[in-house]
């Protein structure tokens, strides 16, 4: 199949395993060379903003087929379509919407996707994909009752099931006590309250941090790989940017 696919861009800005599929790693003698490559070729990769390319102002596609499309704005979406007989767009609304700064941007609706429009004009066009297979049944239902109804499902009894593994009991001489709280396997989801602990937001140049929680972070970090956790399989995320100032030298 590789050999019906080529993909445009800046080679640098591609990943390495499709670089082989870029237009750039081609070689052409002539320009009739490289047209008749592309024309012959029967999916055509790139970024929204990518369909500018001079390349493809003479081609017409039987299919568009754009991802992430309910986090696009509405004016970059129509730039690819356009170029196609028929469109797919695919996305989730509930989730992010397009990242528009500008008040007045706001007000007028850019932030406002197409998908999120078409599906609300037409929603019998929409395909609802009910089943997911990235969060056990705990942590999917608290999303699944709030934005989708009880619409979702997990896609197999393994994924519904999936519990917090510990590969073996803890060797620190005297982890806090409220660790193995967090750390029970039975618990899927964990809301680690500090409102009596006095550990105040500050601010951290333009962002905010909180000194204190990069502590209770690290703490139980440190107990999940005392306990013979995987470093690759723990994820922290934080929405500021100072937090994760801090917690990089921490970690």
């Amino acid at each position: 199949i590789a050999s019906t696919i080529v993909r445009l861009g800046r080679l640098g800005q591609i990943h390495k395993d499709v670089r082989p599929l870029a237009i750039e790693s081609q070689h052409f003698a002539t320009t009739g060379e490289l047209q008749e490559f592309l024309e012959t070729r029967q999916i055509v990769a790139t970024t929204c903003l990518g369909i500018k390319d001079p390349l493809l102002s003479n081609l017409q596609f039987n299919y568009c087929l754009v991802d992430e499309a309910s986090q696009i704005t509405q004016p970059v979406c129509l730039g690819p379509i356009r170029l196609a007989k028929r469109f797919v767009l695919v996305g989730d609304h509930y989730q992010l919407s397009p990242l528009v700064r500008t008040p007045a941007a706001r007000q007028g609706g850019l932030d406002v996707s197409l998908f999120q429009r078409l599906c609300d004009a037409h929603p019998e066009a929409a395909v609802h994909l009910a089943s997911q297979y990235r969060m056990n049944a705990d942590i999917m239902s608290l999303s699944n009752q709030l934005v989708y109804d009880g619409r979702m499902r997990c896609g197999s009894a393994t994924v519904a099931n999936a519990r917090f593994e510990i590969p073996r009991q803890p060797s620190l001489s005297s982890p806090p006590s409220w660790v193995d709280h967090v750390l029970d396997p039975a618990r899927s989801v964990i809301f680690c309250s500090t409102t009596n602990l006095g550990l105040f937001e500050q601010p951290l140049g333009q962002s905010i941090s909180n000194p204190g929680e990069v502590d209770l972070v690290t703490t139980i970090i440190r107990c999940c790989l005392d306990r013979g956790v995987s470093g690759s399989a723990i994820g922290v995320i934080s929405p500021y940017r100072g937090q994760l100032a801090l917690l990089g030298p921490a970690l």
